[in-house]
C-alpha cells in the first residue's frame, strides 16, 4: 500500500511542471488574442488571453512540440522544455500563404500611428508579400520577390538598366519606397537590393499612390525592413548553375529603447558561358531604431552595394537577327556602387497629431566600359573580329532629399494628412542632369460608419539646372507644376466583406527635352494626361480563404514610348526616340489566398486580364506592345519537416522587337511563356538548421520579356543550407 502511494505521489510530482509563455505579432510586437497553443501527443491545451500570455499545466519535466495557431497568422511549431522561464513565441501573418496577402486579423493601423499608410480605400488594389512568401519562392533580391505578384511584369533589359518593374501593363517604371520614403533614383535597386533584410514589400498596383514616388500613377512598391524584437541570427548559403553562389548572414535584436540589425549578403554568377553576364557584389545593410516612450520614435539606415555588372551580350538568329554593331557590345559596369543613408524622427505630439521628417542621400559611382569587339569589313560584309576596345566613362549619381509629414484628428473620425518633400539630384542620364524637385501633397480621410472616404491632391514641380535629354540644353529653368488629384471610397459590409473605390487623375510629365520624329521632323515629346478608376471587392471565405477582384480602367493621352531609333544629344551622346501614343485601358485582376489546410497545404492564385487600345488621331486599334494576360499561382505543402514549394506564372505574348533588325512590316512577339520554379527545403528535428534545392525556369523555357535578343538564361538548380540562432 505504501509502495503505490509513493509511486502516485512521484507520478503526480512528474506532471507537476508546465510550459509558460507570452505570444506576439513578429511585426508589430502586439500580443496575439486567443492563439491556440496545442502540446503534440497530448491532450494538453491553452488559449492566450488578451496580453498574448498562456499557460499549459500537468506536464513532465521535458522537452514538447508544441503548435500555435491563429487566424490571420501562420501556423508554427516549436520544441520548449516544460518548467523552464517564461518563453516568447512569435507569429508571422499568415502567408503560409506563399504570396503573402493583407491578413483580416490585423488591427487597421491608424495615420496617427503610421502617417504613411496608405488610405482604406486603397485595400483592394495592395498586395503584401512577407518574409516568408519571399523566402518560400526562393527570391534573393527585389526583382525576384516581385515575380509572382498579381498585375506585375519584371523584364530584363539588358542594358545599363537590368531589370525593369511595371504594375498592369505600364510601360513606366513603378516608383519605389523604402520604409515609406520614397526614392528619387532606384534604378540599380530591384536587382541590387537584397532581400535578407526585408520583412514585407507592399505593392500599390493602382496609379493613386499620392503618399509615395513622384508621379502618383505609376503604381508604388514600399519595401519594409525588419525589425527585431529579440535577439536573432539568421545565416544562409546557396550555390549552383553558372558558378552562382549567394551568402548572407543577419543579426539583430533589443536592448532598452534600442532596435538594431545587421546583414550582410555576398551575391556573384559567372553568367551563360560566352554571354558576358558575369556579376560580383558586396551588400551591406545596417539599422538603428530608438524608442522612447510612446511619443518618439528614431531610426537610421544604411545600404552599401559595391559590385561589378556585366551587361549580357545579344543573341542573334536567323529568325531575329541582331545587327553586328549590337552584337560586339560587351559592356560592363565596374565598379558599380551603391550608397544610400536614410534618417526619420517620429513625433507623437498627443493622440490626435504625429508628425514624421525624413531625409535620405544616394551616391551612386558608376563607371561604364564601353567595351567592344572591333568590326571590320570582310568581303563588304561587317564582321566581328577578336580585338577589344575599351573606354571608360564615369556615369556618378548623388540624390539627397527631405521630407515632413503630419496627420492629425481634428474631429473624430477624422484623420488629415499634409506633408512636402525636397529633392536634388546629380544625375547621368545620357550626360550630366542637375534637378530639383518640390512635392507637396494634402490627404483627408473620414470614416462614417461603415463608410470610409478620402480625397487628396499631389502637387509636383521640377527646376533644371542643367539637363540635356534632347537636341537643345536647358539651365536655370522653373518647369510648369502639374498635379494629380484621387478620390476613394471603402464600404465594409461586415468583418468579411469590403467594397473598395478609386478614381485618380493627373500629369505624368515627359523626360523634358526628349524627342519623338513625326514625318522626319523633331518634335518635343508631350506629358501624358492620365485618368484612371479602380473597383474591386475584397472577401474571406470563412475555412477557404480571401478573394480579391479588382477591375480597372485608365485612359492615356500622350502616353509615351521608346522607338528604339537613337540621336545624338546635346552632350553629344546617344539618346532613343519617343513617341506619343493615345490609350486605354480596361481590365479585371483576381487574386485568390487559401488558408493553410489541415496544417499541411495552402495555395495561392492570380490573373491580370487586359485590353488595352490605341486611339491615337481617333482610331481604334489593339496595343499589343504590353501584356494583356498575366497569371500566377503556387502550391505549398509541409508536413515531416519539409516544405515543397511549386511556383508557376503565364505571360501571353506582346510587342518586343529592341535591338532586332526589322524587315518591313514585321512583328516580334515576346512573352507567350510558362514559367516553372520548385524549391524543397527540409529542417532538422530539434535543429534550427534547414537544407534546400531550388530550381528556376525548371522547364528550361528561353523565353524572352523585352526582345528575343535578351532570352532567359534557362534553368538553373542550386542547392543551399539555412541556420537560425
Amino acid at each position: 500500500m505504501g509502495t503505490l502511494l509513493l509511486m502516485a505521489f512521484v507520478n503526480v510530482f512528474a506532471q507537476n511542471y508546465s510550459i509558460k509563455g507570452k505570444l506576439t505579432d513578429e511585426e508589430t510586437g502586439q500580443p496575439i488574442n486567443k492563439a491556440n497553443v496545442f502540446v503534440q501527443g497530448t491532450k494538453k491545451g491553452a488559449q492566450t488571453d488578451s496580453t498574448g500570455v498562456f499557460t499549459i499545466t500537468g506536464l513532465e519535466n521535458k522537452l514538447y512540440d508544441v503548435a500555435f495557431t491563429c487566424v490571420g497568422f501562420r501556423p508554427i511549431r516549436q520544441t520548449l522544455m516544460a518548467g523552464s522561464e517564461v518563453v516568447s513565441v512569435e507569429m508571422s501573418a499568415d502567408p503560409a500563404e506563399i504570396q503573402g496577402v493583407e491578413v483580416y486579423g490585423k488591427k487597421k493601423i491608424s495615420p496617427l500611428n503610421d502617417p504613411r499608410i496608405q488610405p482604406f480605400a486603397w485595400k483592394s488594389s495592395i498586395t503584401s508579400i512577407s518574409s516568408t512568401a519571399i523566402q518560400n519562392m526562393g527570391a534573393k533580391n527585389l526583382a525576384d520577390a516581385l515575380k509572382y505578384n498579381v498585375g506585375g511584369n519584371v523584364t530584363e533589359q539588358g542594358r545599363k538598366r537590368k531589370q525593369f518593374y511595371s504594375v498592369r501593363g505600364q510601360m513606366t517604371n513603378a516608383d519605389f519606397a523604402i520604409d515609406g520614403i520614397s526614392m528619387y533614383y532606384f534604378l540599380e535597386g530591384p536587382s541590387a537590393l537584397s532581400t535578407s533584410a526585408v520583412q514585407e514589400i507592399e505593392i500599390t498596383r493602382s496609379s493613386n499612390a499620392l503618399l509615395y514616388g513622384f508621379s502618383g500613377l505609376n503604381g508604388v512598391v514600399n519595401i519594409k525592413t525588419k525589425t527585431f524584437n529579440k535577439f536573432e541570427t539568421h545565416a544562409q548559403a546557396e550555390y549552383g548553375t553558372f558558378n552562382a553562389l549567394n551568402a548572407s548572414i543577419t543579426h539583430g535584436g533589443k536592448f532598452g529603447g534600442f532596435h538594431y540589425l545587421l546583414s550582410v549578403t555576398r551575391d556573384q554568377t559567372d553568367g551563360p558561358v560566352g554571354r558576358n553576364a558575369a556579376e560580383k557584389s558586396w551588400n551591406i545593410f545596417g539599422k538603428l531604431r530608438y524608442n522612447y516612450k510612446n511619443w518618439l520614435e528614431a531610426e537610421v539606415q544604411q545600404f552599401y552595394i559595391k559590385s561589378m555588372r556585366e551587361m549580357a551580350q545579344t543573341v542573334s538568329s536567323a529568325q531575329y537577327p541582331v545587327s553586328v554593331s549590337q552584337m560586339s557590345q560587351l559592356w560592363k559596369y565596374d565598379p558599380l556602387n551603391l550608397s544610400l543613408t536614410m534618417g526619420k524622427i517620429k513625433i507623437k505630439e498627443g493622440s490626435k497629431a504625429t508628425t514624421e521628417l525624413r531625409y535620405y542621400y544616394v551616391q551612386n559611382k558608376k563607371d561604364w566600359h564601353n567595351r567592344n569587339y572591333v568590326v571590320t569589313k570582310v568581303n563588304g560584309v561587317q564582321t566581328l573580329t577578336s580585338t577589344i576596345t575599351d573606354a571608360v566613362v564615369a556615369e556618378p549619381d548623388f540624390v539627397h532629399g527631405v521630407g515632413i509629414v503630419q496627420a492629425i484628428s481634428p474631429i473624430a473620425n477624422n484623420t488629415f494628412r499634409v506633408g512636402a518633400d525636397y529633392y536634388h539630384g546629380v544625375m547621368w542620364t545620357n550626360g550630366v542632369q542637375r534637378k530639383n524637385t518640390i512635392s507637396g501633397v494634402i490627404l483627408d480621410e473620414h470614416t462614417f460608419g461603415k463608410l470610409n472616404v478620402d480625397a487628396g491632391i499631389k502637387v509636383i514641380k521640377d527646376y533644371y539646372k542643367e539637363y540635356a535629354p534632347g537636341t537643345v540644353k536647358i539651365t536655370d529653368q522653373w518647369q510648369p507644376a502639374y498635379a494629380n488629384l484621387s478620390f476613394g471610397a471603402s464600404y465594409k459590409f461586415n468583418d468579411n466583406t469590403i467594397l473598395n473605390y478609386i478614381v485618380n487623375t493627373g500629369t505624368i510629365p515627359a523626360p523634358s527635352g526628349s524627342l519623338q520624329l513625326i514625318d522626319k521632323v523633331q518634335q518635343l515629346v508631350n506629358d501624358e494626361k492620365r485618368t484612371g478608376m479602380d473597383l474591386g471587392i475584397v472577401k474571406r471565405i470563412k475555412g477557404l480563404g480571401d478573394i480579391t477582384l479588382s477591375m480597372f480602367y485608365s485612359n492615356r493621352k500622350n502616353a509615351f514610348q521608346y522607338t528604339g531609333v537613337l540621336y545624338t544629344n546635346a552632350n553629344t551622346t546617344q539618346s532613343e526616340y519617343l513617341k506619343n501614343l493615345d490609350l486605354r485601358s480596361v481590365g479585371a485582376e483576381l487574386a485568390y489566398q487559401s488558408p493553410t489546410f489541415f496544417n499541411i497545404v495552402s495555395v495561392f492564385a492570380n490573373a491580370m486580364g487586359q485590353y488595352t487600345s490605341d486611339v491615337t488621331g481617333g482610331q481604334d486599334v489593339k496595343y499589343e506592345r504590353v501584356p494583356g494576360f498575366i497569371t500566377s499561382g503556387g502550391l505549398n505543402i509541409q508536413k515531416y519537416g519539409f516544405s515543397l514549394n511549386t511556383l508557376g506564372r503565364y505571360v501571353n505574348k506582346y510587342i518586343g522587337d529592341r535591338f532586332i533588325v526589322l524587315k518591313a512590316g514585321q512583328k516580334v512577339y515576346v512573352g507567350d511563356y510558362f514559367n516553372l520554379d520548385v524549391n524543397l527545403n527540409y529542417t532538422i528535428p530539434h535543429l534550427p538548421i534547414s537544407l534546400y534545392v531550388k530550381a528556376v525556369n525548371l522547364l528550361d523555357t528561353h523565353y524572352a520579356t523585352v526582345s528575343p535578343a535578351y532570352p532567359d538564361y534557362g534553368q538553373r538548380i542550386s542547392f543551399g543550407l539555412r541556420a537560425s540562432l
